[in-house]
């Protein structure tokens, strides 16, 4: 979450709070990630879609790659819903 948190404050964009709360939900798997790890399959597909955005939400904010932004900002769309 710390990385999170330091990348809103360098690139600040509408969707920090939505990045900084995803990646805190992160469980620590640094001392542990070679144990088992005791999660359902849909735990493990929702922390893989987790993990999806996180990352494509960092790259958005440091590439000239912003289009998912272009469409949250068209009224026409309707709004996404999140993780």
């Amino acid at each position: 979450m710390a990385i999170a948190t330091a990348l809103v404050e360098v690139v600040p964009r509408p969707s920090d709070e939505r990045l900084v709360r995803v990646a805190s939900e992160f469980p620590d798997y640094i001392a542990t990630r070679y144990a088992a790890h005791g999660l359902k399959r849909i735990e493990l597909i929702e922390l893989a879609m987790k993990a999806h955005y996180v990352a494509a939400d960092a790259l958005r904010r440091v590439s000239e790659r912003e289009f998912a932004g272009l469409l949250e900002r068209d009224p026409r769309n309707p709004p996404r819903s999140f993780p």
